[in-house]
């Protein structure tokens, strides 16, 4: 299974509020950055960060610290306000705590808290974003078609955290709600059966949690079980490596 089918493309345009953020900047002795150097910034920021996650999902703990340390220790760029430090210092910090976790569970959690700086930052700032994202799959259909539409949600939970955007979160969390997976239809090992309806209801249980996390805390909570569990399950099965496309491939950041 590919995430490429499910996700296809999102296109969304981050619109920072750069005249107000180097006002601030002009006020350092370097010299205020230019949109263009912010924009690429971000992009880079979340590019990473969304490497993050996925290295969860993949179970891929060697990954998993790559994208965190390069979160924990990747430089300020030069100029930018103060007013960033205290949203990096929390975003650094929940990076810190992903590079080190003994394990997938500690990972995921801190992964969630990553995103969730994120969107701190960008709501303190006054970040707006403009979202054109492809429709859902129907529900119902197969096994293949059940987990495209997990990946589709599941990478709106994490533009919703990260924005933050509370109608994205919940296009993600009614998609996740539905009826869970039928075990049968991915494997007829009793054992593994059993697993994939502990871990089907789970999902599910989570898509109604979802819906009702109103505040970054609550949601960054949900999505860390979220990665969490589906890692546990792509262990379980020997699912496929999630491919870049899970998240949000194409977004664009601009001044």
């Amino acid at each position: 299974m590919t995430s490429q089918t499910a996700v296809r493309s999102l296109k969304s345009t981050f619109i920072l509020p750069i005249v107000a953020l180097l006002a601030v900047a002009a006020c350092s002795d370097d010299r205020p950055p230019e949109p263009a150097e912010v924009a690429a910034h971000m992009s880079e920021h979340f590019t990473r960060a969304s490497d993050l996650q996925r290295a969860v999902v993949n179970g891929d703990m060697e990954a998993v610290a790559g994208a965190a340390n390069w979160l924990a220790e990747h430089s300020k760029m030069s100029g930018a306000p103060a007013s960033w430090d205290p949203y990096l210092a929390e975003m650094r910090a929940a990076a810190e705590v992903a590079a080190e976790s003994p394990d997938l569970f500690t990972a995921a959690k801190a992964t969630a808290r990553v995103g969730a700086a994120c969107g701190d930052c960008h709501k303190g700032h006054g970040a707006t974003v403009r979202f054109s994202i492809d429709e859902a799959l129907a529900e119902g259909g197969d096994a293949v078609a059940h987990m495209k539409r997990h990946v589709w949600a599941s990478a709106r939970l994490w533009e919703g955290l990260v924005v933050p955007s509370a109608e994205v979160w919940q296009t993600g969390a009614k998609a996740l709600d539905e009826v869970p997976l039928v075990p049968e239809e991915v494997t007829d090992d009793d054992e593994l059966m059993t697993e994939l309806q502990l871990t089907a209801n789970r999902v599910h249980e989570l898509g109604a949690g979802a819906r009702q996390a109103l505040d970054p805390d609550m949601r960054a909570a949900t999505y860390g079980e979220l990665l969490a569990t589906c890692s546990r399950c792509h262990k379980a099965t020997g699912a496929g490596q999630i491919r870049p496309a899970f998240g949000s491939s194409g977004t664009v950041f601009h001044s």
